[in-house]
């Protein structure tokens, strides 16, 4: 089965990126706060990313990639559009549980932004008073606003600007 990057979004340069992959078997079963592992080649070492979003219709999962270690500083290099995952299996993990809530209060922070938008959005289809908050170390650092932008319940924040004090997440 291949794994087509299908659409990839520098987030930060040379640090963070998205990546739009034709999935269909995961994205058919996908449900939030779930996972996949993944390898790059056949020599490749498998590892855990979380699923920032799905669609099944398109049959894609979104992902998101912090380059942090060996295999994820080679993806922000070799994972081009067009290009092939060699191998992915899930979803994997449990989903996360919004059944009977009354209240959710959605926090993410840095990489953690990512898949807040589409819990956010499953619990909003429930019917549930929401909350998000929304953060990161600065600006520069400040992934997927514009997924988090709109909508009532926001709370967004840095924890610092240039001159260290607290400045708001929007720009």
């Amino acid at each position: 089965m291949s794994y087509r990057i299908l659409q990839k979004k520098v987030l930060i340069p040379g640090q963070t990126s998205l990546l739009v992959i034709d999935a269909p078997h995961v994205a058919k079963k996908a449900k939030p706060g779930n996972f996949v592992i993944l390898r790059t080649s056949d020599k490749g070492e498998r590892i855990p990313l979380t699923i920032a979003d799905f669609d099944a219709a398109k049959k894609t999962v979104t992902l998101v990639i912090q380059a942090v270690g060996k295999t994820t500083r080679e993806m922000q290099q070799v994972c081009q559009v067009g290009t092939k995952l060699y191998a992915m299996a899930g979803p994997m993990g449990l989903p996360s549980h919004f059944a009977g809530a009354k209240k959710m209060v959605f926090v993410g922070g840095g990489l953690g932004v990512a898949p807040m938008t589409r819990e956010f959005v499953v619990a909003l289809r429930g019917a549930v008073d929401t909350v998000r908050m929304a953060g990161a170390v600065d600006l520069a650092r400040a992934i997927c606003r514009d997924s988090i932008r709109a909508g009532e319940g926001l709370v967004r924040g840095t924890v610092r600007d240039t001159l260290g004090r607290p400045v708001p997440y929007a720009s």
